[in-house]
């Protein structure tokens, strides 16, 4: 594959992916898509105690995509770190950039509507039981 080919080949391996693999992540560890042709496989590592989740790219053996000799197949070729709220194509530019950059990415909904949302929750929950003074 020639130099430019590295770049396209983890965003076309993404975009095979169907966006409903992106949300909705199940708590254990699994396969979420795997192609041997180019060498890579998108796994769901888990759920982290703050409900995030895990998802990376791994390198597979025998891959035609160049990004898997540069990553070596006992490292991640990208890691993200999915929250609330992201969106599929969030999850899939994360680990694209995370690739091109070679670091990991975060995507955190904003804290401050969190909070709100909290709120707006105990608000609807009904009055206290007990008024404290």
């Amino acid at each position: 594959m020639g130099r430019g080919g590295a770049k396209k080949d983890v965003p076309t391996f993404l975009d095979s992916i169907k966006d409903e693999h992106y949300e909705n992540f199940q708590e254990k560890t699994y396969v979420i898509k795997e192609d041997k042709k180019l060498g890579m496989r998108l796994d769901h590592q888990g759920t982290n105690q703050d409900g995030t989740h895990r998802t990376w790219i791994q390198p597979l053996e025998n891959g035609t995509s160049r990004n898997v000799s540069k990553a070596g197949t006992n490292k991640a070729i990208a890691r993200v770190i999915v929250t609330i709220g992201a969106k599929p194509a969030d999850v899939k530019q994360g680990l694209v950039q995370c690739e091109r950059s070679r670091t990991n990415y975060e995507y955190k909904v904003d804290l401050a509507w969190k909070s709100f949302l909290h709120f707006l929750g105990i608000l609807l929950s009904g009055p206290p039981s007990k008024f404290v003074w």
